[in-house]
């Protein structure tokens, strides 16, 4: 259904519409699996519709339980990023596990990623691997692509660097973005290949121009630090923006502590909260963190005690320990209206078994 979308848009020269969108939201709610899909895609990518994350997450769960590939793998994409719902990760590979019994090269691809990165499961480069091949021979590019880094760093395969640079080559030479960009970095690098810095910046603005966010990032640091070409944070800063307006939580993170520090730019707090805005209410927990602390001590905001605890308390859910750490300080103590020392004290306790120095020192003052 998907597909046919996007044909139909190709063709008839239209993105989706207010009134196409209500379409498929009549059908969604009279429960069809495939409209359920589209208007996740819609509230996800703020298609036709304001963005709605929690919104894209209830129709992606509502078409995955009917047995919608699609859905299944955009759902446990969610689960993983904590994006619309508490991040999960067992739940999100529960349903890459069930979406890759169609045998779908996406959701091979998906299932194999998790082994490859061991979230919600053990790793297992091998088994990894084989997904990715499976999901090759049914022409998913990204497959390949992740076939090239596994060859480059010799995981699930004996390392063989030239194996991975032809794999890369031929993803670019197909205008592949994500096979520009990782040629164009080791370009950079010279790894593998003879060092060619103005070649790399080519392959690597080939695919910025394809949207591809790594690569814009690339490009923004090699002009922080003068990579190729002449130092310029401006430059830096426009292409970090480029990377955070196409929706790279990354970016506008980095961007929110570059003006939060005046690092390049002038020291800007206001403008840094909108940035690390943009990338808290995209799922960023070191977004969340930052919102909820700014809202906190009215930095760069006007003060909002109970905003900020709501962030602490969605950052918390994404597995937070320096937001558990200070929702229980302030639970401890009865900061907000409500009080609960036992409650407190655990979610102090909790972030202090993990490290945070802060909740560590509070536990041993109130002792």
């Amino acid at each position: 259904m998907r597909l046919l979308t996007t044909l139909l848009c190709i063709v008839l020269g239209y993105t989706a519409t207010a009134q196409s969108v209500a379409h498929y939201l009549e059908l969604a709610k009279k429960g069809d699996a495939a409209a359920q899909d589209s208007m996740g895609n819609y509230y996800r990518e703020g298609i036709g519709v304001e963005k709605n994350l929690q919104e894209a997450f209830k129709w992606y769960l509502l078409s995955a339980k009917q047995g919608t590939i699609s859905a299944m793998v955009d759902l446990g994409h969610l689960y993983i990023d904590g994006i619309g719902t508490a991040r999960n990760d067992e739940e999100a590979m529960k349903w890459y596990e069930l979406a890759a019994k169609s045998n779908d090269p996406r959701a091979l691809c998906a299932l194999g990623w998790a082994y490859s990165s061991g979230r919600g499961t053990m790793i297992d480069y091998t088994r990894a691997m084989n997904l990715f091949r499976q999901a090759s021979e049914g022409g998913y590019e990204k497959a390949d692509f992740n076939m090239g880094w596994m060859y480059l760093d010799g995981k699930g395969v004996m390392p063989d660097v030239q194996k991975a640079i032809a794999i890369f080559s031929k993803l670019s030479d197909k205008g592949n973005a994500d096979g520009m960009e990782y040629l164009g970095r080791l370009y950079m690098l010279g790894r593998g290949v003879t060092k060619d810095t103005l070649k790399g910046l080519q392959l690597l603005e080939a695919a910025a121009a394809k949207k591809n966010n790594d690569a814009i990032e690339l490009l923004a640091w090699a002009y922080f630090d003068s990579v190729g070409v002449h130092q310029d944070s401006t430059k830096g800063v426009l292409w970090l923006k480029k990377a955070a307006l196409n929706n790279d939580i990354r970016a506008a993170n980095v961007l929110g502590r570059t003006y939060y520090l005046g690092i390049g730019v002038k020291q800007d707090y206001k403008e840094a909260y909108r940035w690390f805005y943009e990338s808290a209410r995209n799922g960023d927990v070191k977004g969340q963190e930052f919102v909820a602390n700014m809202l906190d001590k009215g930095t760069g905001v006007p003060q909002d005690g109970p905003a900020a605890l709501e962030w602490y308390h969605i950052a918390y859910q994404q597995g937070s320990k320096y937001a558990a750490g200070i929702m229980g300080q302030k639970l401890y103590e009865g900061i907000g209206g409500l009080q609960d020392k036992t409650k407190g004290r655990a979610l102090l306790q909790e972030a202090a078994e993990y490290g945070d120095k802060n909740a560590i020192n509070y536990l041993k003052k109130i002792k």
